[in-house]
């Protein structure tokens, strides 16, 4: 299926790439600087454009069966990237037609977790509430959407996901980009999960 991948150019996005290919997809990386993106491929399409541009999505969504966001920010300046994203995305899937959507998130964002989670939320508290807006943005559209909700990312292997729900589980510290990465597709290809946050650990 044709997929419009979101922050590509990192390494999250990178990933979804890679594994989309592998699994026969098509997929159109739309990103702010296509040269910082090192791969080719004929079943690959790059296309330039403002993630906060309704215009320009909607025009990279047409013909797209999903569009999937590894879009993210460090967490530890004020920030609106993410909620303008999700006011951007919901506009231009509203006029595509195209209705499934799968975003990055934050484990923190669940309840839970004790002191060290407290702690966490506090120095990474700007973007958590960046992603929190996101979220609630979404939560208000008619989309198929589902919110991906890690704990830290990492570059290490694949290894097998443990999926939790409701709260922070204090097991979940990470998973890999990887991981999360194929987490994602198999969400999508499954079509699971509609409308909900879920939480996914390595």
């Amino acid at each position: 299926m044709k997929l419009l991948i979101c922050g590509a150019t990192g390494r999250t996005g990178m990933e979804l790439i890679k594994q989309s290919l592998e699994r026969g997809h098509q997929p159109m990386a739309f990103v702010r600087s296509p040269e910082k993106l090192n791969l080719q491929d004929e079943d690959l399409t790059v296309i330039k454009g403002d993630v906060r541009d309704p215009v320009q999505l909607a025009q990279a969504a047409s013909g797209a069966a999903a569009v999937v966001s590894a879009l993210g920010t460090s967490g530890l300046l004020p920030t609106t990237l993410l909620a303008d994203f999700a006011g951007a995305i919901c506009r231009a899937m509203k006029k595509t037609g195209t209705r499934r959507l799968i975003v990055i998130s934050a484990a923190l964002l669940f309840p839970g977790g004790g002191l060290p989670a407290d702690i966490a939320r506090y120095v990474f508290r700007y973007g958590l509430a960046d992603m929190r807006r996101m979220e609630e943005k979404l939560a208000r559209s008619n989309l198929d959407w589902t919110i991906v909700r890690p704990p830290r990312l990492t570059n290490l292997e694949m290894t097998p996901y443990r999926v939790f729900e409701g709260e922070f589980a204090c097991a979940a510290i990470s998973i890999s980009r990887k991981t999360l990465a194929a987490f994602m597709l198999d969400v999508l290809e499954r079509g699971e999960y509609i409308r909900k946050a879920i939480g996914v650990s390595g």
